[in-house]
């Protein structure tokens, strides 16, 4: 059961990112609702000696084959079988489809759900620590299948969990994933001086915790411009002579670089400054790099207290 909700969390997933171009991560009150459904057609199955109900996997494939996802073809499909279900010598028609034929069909229908599993998968950034987890349990759910007789030995309470290639891919993925994800913090902090290259440190940096944490590459990328930017300005204008202090925090929503200095505070205009003045005047240069920042992040702010100055930028994730 608890592999059977999982996958049905994947094809909702998948549901979801066929049908919105704006796709950034799952809706889980509607996977909860779907989840909801799923287990109601379970109870409504067995209440009227049926069998259990789950999401289909196939059917995703050929949505996605087909381009076709309006509800109006899901509910023709439903009338379609409740009228089956009074028929079954019509039924068995479908049910004497040549083997052939249904291979082939699901080969078709499989190929595009995989990419689109893996779609979603690389919608991440991906680390060590997350490769291991996705090869893993891929190889462990297809020994199952290839090499049947590798897990004879199990004792009789886990044996279960290695009859079937499905439940052992999906909770060896499950527990690897809790596991790994000891030790990896939400807060990390950088410091970098002004006289250093420091556009290589930023990018290890920011790829190191962004594949840490599974953000968005483009949202990293983001951060990433914005605070070589910075520190080009910084060592360009000699804003600090000291060190400058960079706290990334990370949740599933926000992405917030909290910058700190001991020197002045540049200038984020909203417009961009005149090119000619740019190329000419140092003061416009340092106008142009504070509105690129604006252009990087999607809030800037900045304040300067005692001499220490304060900049925050704000990635949506």
């Amino acid at each position: 059961m608890i592999c059977s909700s999982l996958k049905s969390v994947g094809d909702l997933t998948t549901c979801q990112k066929i049908n919105d171009a704006e796709w950034k991560r799952p809706d889980m009150v509607n996977i909860s609702k779907g989840i909801l459904a799923d287990a109601l057609g379970c109870v409504a199955g067995g209440a009227l000696g049926g069998m259990g109900q789950s999401t289909s996997s196939s059917n995703i494939g050929l949505s996605i084959a087909t381009g076709t996802t309006s509800r109006i073809i899901a509910y023709a499909m439903g009338l379609i079988l409740v009228v089956l279900a009074f028929f079954p010598k019509l039924s068995s028609l479908f049910a004497i489809m040549p083997k052939p034929i249904m291979g082939a069909t699901l080969m078709f229908v499989l190929s595009f759900m995989i990419i689109a599993g893996f779609q979603i998968i690389m919608s991440r950034m991906i680390d060590g620590r997350k490769t291991f987890v996705v090869g893993i349990s891929l190889i462990f759910g297809l020994t199952v299948d290839i090499m049947p007789n590798a897990f004879e030995g199990m004792h009789p309470w886990i044996s279960p969990i290695f009859s079937s290639s499905l439940s052992l891919a999906a909770m060896t993925a499950l527990s690897l994933n809790l596991i790994f994800r000891i030790g990896i913090a939400k807060k990390v902090k950088l410091q970098l001086m002004p006289e250093a290259d420091s556009s290589q440190k930023i990018f290890e940096f920011m790829e190191r915790n962004g594949g840490a944490w599974g953000a968005r590459r483009e949202v990293i990328s983001r951060a990433v411009a914005g605070m070589n930017e910075l520190m080009e300005a910084v060592i360009e204008h000699r804003l600090t002579e000291d060190a400058i202090d960079m706290d990334v925090n990370f949740d599933e929503f926000n992405l917030d670089v909290d910058i700190r200095y001991k020197g002045e505070l540049m200038e984020f205009p909203q417009q961009s400054p005149d090119v000619a003045k740019v190329l000419e005047e140092k003061e416009e240069q340092l106008r142009f790099s504070g509105f690129l920042m604006r252009k990087y992040a999607d809030k800037i702010t900045g304040s300067t207290k005692s001499g220490l100055t304060h900049i925050r930028m704000h990635f949506d994730h």
